[in-house]
């Protein structure tokens, strides 16, 4: 499978939507939990919070470890969803070309880079943000 990330705005026939807010049931198994979205959104509002009141080496700490706690927690989810959504997968997969889509500005820092990883490690060939 050739692969590609872009954002939500990309609409290409292989246009593939992996959020929660507009992937609908297709995207279920490939959106983040909803209970880890949720955490990464109220740890994004904490942060936005308190920049004022910390210095830019400790923002840029705390904006690391959430990104990793995130990271950790995504891909813990696409494990079980492999198991629980199998047959998502198996269609995913079979899929000669692939576009993951989402609404993340920063691809570094979002589950469609994440997912991204984890379908070349199932096979895909990853050729870039669209």
């Amino acid at each position: 499978m050739r692969l590609f990330t872009s954002k939500i705005s990309y609409d290409g026939e292989d246009r593939f939507d992996i959020t929660r807010k507009s992937g609908g049931a297709r995207g279920q198994p490939f959106a983040p939990r909803e209970d880890v979205f949720l955490a990464a959104v109220k740890h994004k509002m904490d942060l936005r919070n308190r920049l004022t009141r910390v210095s830019e080496g400790t923002h840029v700490d705390l904006v690391f470890r959430r990104w990793q706690e995130y990271a950790k927690s995504y891909l813990a989810w696409i494990e079980h969803s492999q198991v629980l959504f199998a047959p998502a997968w198996a269609e995913l997969l079979a899929k000669r070309e692939l576009t993951i889509v989402c609404y993340c500005d920063v691809p570094t820092r979002c589950h469609r880079s994440l997912l991204a990883t984890a379908l070349v490690r199932l096979g895909a060939c990853y050729e870039g943000e669209r």
